[in-house]
């Protein structure tokens, strides 16, 4: 599964994560705590 937190964020919190690195876990784990992760 591609994450497009990166490219396209989508909220001002999730942007400032821009500068971190993410294991796949971890952009899950981000992206099911903000609502963004869909099944």
């Amino acid at each position: 599964m591609l994450h497009l937190l990166h490219a396209t964020p989508p909220c001002p919190a999730t942007a400032a994560l821009n500068n971190t690195t993410f294991t796949a876990d971890e952009l899950e784990a981000i992206d099911k705590a903000s609502g963004f992760y869909k099944e």
